[in-house]
């Protein structure tokens, strides 16, 4: 049996992409790394994914803005789909991606296309980066009790961080 090809969504340092690629190469997850695609040229975790021999790609929905100054989903979504077709992807993480992900992509990798961020959902719904981290500290200042920060991974949908997750 063919083993998942696994790409990673994303957009800035790319820690979390690199302990899965590590963990890929070191037989733990036994998957294949298909790619790395990148919301924004500057994103470090390209240079992460270059050291482990993994195929590299920006597709910046910068480049998609139209007229109205709005980015056009639909032909960013076809751009991103292109590169995970060409490198035979399967199955599809967004690892602290912040750029909106088209429902043609979605739609392609339909149960195979999962988010994963810090915070639980509940408190830290629509923020991005490491404004998680921030509330939950604020939260533990000002209650005394601290949680912790949870890491999260649920199914991507159509809509914002509200995807099926167990």
């Amino acid at each position: 049996m063919a083993k998942e090809r696994w790409a990673s969504l994303i957009s800035g340092g790319g820690s979390t992409m690199f302990e899965m690629a590590s963990a890929i190469q070191s037989g733990e997850i036994e998957m294949e790394a298909a790619c790395v695609i990148a919301s924004t040229p500057e994103a470090g975790g390209l240079i992460k994914a270059q050291t482990l021999g993994i195929p590299v790609e920006v597709v910046n929905p910068k480049d998609y803005t139209g007229a109205d100054g709005k980015v056009d989903l639909y032909a960013f979504g076809v751009a991103n789909l292109a590169v995970l077709r060409k490198y035979g992807a399967t199955v599809v993480t967004q690892n602290g991606y912040l750029a909106r992900t088209s429902d043609i992509v979605i739609d392609a990798f339909r149960d195979s296309i999962f988010n994963q961020h810090p915070g639980p959902k509940r408190e830290t719904h629509g923020t991005k980066g490491t404004q998680p981290h921030a509330i939950m500290l604020y939260i533990a200042q000002a209650t005394g009790r601290n949680r912790g920060t949870e890491v999260i991974t649920h199914r991507v949908n159509s809509k914002w961080d509200d995807g099926l997750f167990r």
